[in-house]
């Protein structure tokens, strides 16, 4: 029986040493071999050919991995400064938030009102879903505006604070504040009283009078045409009542909130209605009498 050492002899015997036949030869085979084995395996396809995603653009590959994840982490990074430079909002609320000192002049006091607009809340919310950055939409707001000023399209703006001014009885001029405030209360409720009146007494289409109401009353100079129109149907000077007095228009609760009502923020379709104010006076008001 041959022994394992006889098995392989020939690599180890004196001809299979350095400059013999049988060395070169088993050494030129090995060679002959190596390259193909290697060629076949997995890490030779690896190192010929790097990874290339389905979809990624050419532009984005690299000469190997690392060349490819470079560019890749580059071309991140720009969009999140792209995203970031758009100033897209966390909230919807951030579209109202203008500068009004760079908006025209004759557009600031509707822009100003935007942040309670219901309309432009609407707006803003889909706004955010698509995801239109703050500058984007605030320079095609006011682009808008603007372009709906030059063609006539808004209304003289009415300062309801001013207008109220307006019609502080001379009376109640050195009142304090809280009577003051009461003797106008008291000046609209009575013009509202009469248009009633004349729905009831004198034929009137109620939805002329409240459309009337609705139109005017928003004011000073529409209820002084309400009280002129009265005194020239009654034959009574209306437009001064003293505080504390004056027909319908008492002190009780009932006829304060009625007095509230009455106000433009508080009619709905009115430009200055207020939602919130008008749910809680409302509620109020069933409270307090059903």
């Amino acid at each position: 029986m041959r022994t394992l050492f006889d098995k392989f002899l020939p690599a180890y015997s004196p001809e299979g040493e350095a400059g013999s036949p049988g060395a070169d030869a088993g050494l030129a085979d090995r060679g002959d071999r190596q390259p193909e084995e290697m060629g076949d395996s997995p890490a030779g396809d690896s190192a010929a050919s790097p990874y290339r995603p389905d979809g990624l653009p050419e532009t984005m590959f690299g000469d190997n991995d690392h060349g490819t994840i470079d560019k890749m982490a580059e071309a991140l990074k720009g969009y999140r400064d792209r995203d970031a430079q758009r100033q897209l909002p966390e909230n919807a609320e951030a579209y109202s938030q203008f500068d009004l000192e760079s908006a025209p002049e004759e557009i600031r006091p509707m822009i100003g009102e935007l942040a309670s607009d219901p309309l432009f809340g609407k707006v803003s919310a889909i706004a955010l879903e698509r995801g239109v950055p703050v500058g984007d939409m605030q320079a095609i707001t006011l682009s808008l505006y603007s372009a709906a000023h030059e063609a006539g399209m808004f209304e003289q703006h009415i300062d309801p604070a001013q207008e109220r001014s307006l019609l502080m009885p001379e009376s109640a001029a050195n009142l304090p504040k809280e009577q003051q405030d009461q003797a106008i209360d008291q000046r609209l409720q009575a013009n509202s009283d009469f248009v009633d009146l004349m729905v009831q007494n004198a034929g009137l289409d109620k939805a002329v009078g409240e459309h009337a109401k609705l139109m005017l009353m928003d004011t000073a100079a529409g209820n002084q045409f309400f009280e002129w129109i009265a005194g020239q149907v009654q034959g009574t000077d209306r437009a001064q009542p003293q505080p504390g007095q004056g027909g319908n228009a008492g002190t009780s609760r009932r006829e304060q909130l009625r007095a509230e009502l009455a106000k433009p923020e508080m009619q709905p379709g009115h430009r200055m209605f207020d939602r919130t104010k008008y749910d809680a006076l409302e509620a109020e008001y069933r409270s307090e009498f059903g």
